[in-house]
């Protein structure tokens, strides 16, 4: 299966895309070319997943991580007992709800966080799968549902 971006295809319909992409594990990659796409992108990985969810993120940003699905789906997460890994650019989250949320559940999150500038910010869950922006201003990435040495290696960049 070949999976591409679809100008015209509704929000929705990207959204089961991507579900049934994690349902059959499929290694194809999705392209994500909007923050309409990131916020679904976020919700879906964090909601598949089972043991560990790793963010890079310049600022936990409140369109995306502050959104109330995303949190919901956060908060899930977290009450099934998925570790989470956040590290923040920015020395204060502009999501606090989200940053709220995360301390609660004591996940491990660092804010100030300073890495190699060439790094993109980042969503890996489970070790497998993967959002990795390519365009950070216009929110543009590659997504795949089954890559475990991408997955690693972009774990490999914040540890």
């Amino acid at each position: 299966m070949t999976c591409s971006y679809i100008p015209d295809e509704p929000l929705a319909a990207y959204r089961s895309l991507f579900k049934e992409m994690i349902e059959k594990d499929y290694p194809d990659v999705l392209n994500n070319r909007s923050r309409d796409h990131a916020m679904v992108i976020i919700q879906e990985l964090i909601s598949s997943a089972e043991e560990s969810v790793y963010i890079l993120c310049s600022r936990l940003s409140r369109d995306i991580y502050g959104d109330s699905k995303t949190m919901q789906s956060i908060e899930q997460a977290l009450s099934k007992g998925v570790e989470f890994h956040v590290y923040i650019r920015t020395p204060y989250p502009e999501s606090e709800e989200c940053y709220r949320l995360l301390m609660t559940y004591q996940a491990t999150v660092q804010t100030g966080y300073q890495t190699n500038p060439n790094i993109n910010d980042f969503c890996v869950v489970d070790k497998k799968r993967y959002r990795k922006e390519v365009n950070q201003t216009q929110r543009e990435a590659i997504v795949c549902a089954n890559d475990k040495s991408g997955s690693e290696k972009l774990i490999s960049s914040v540890i």
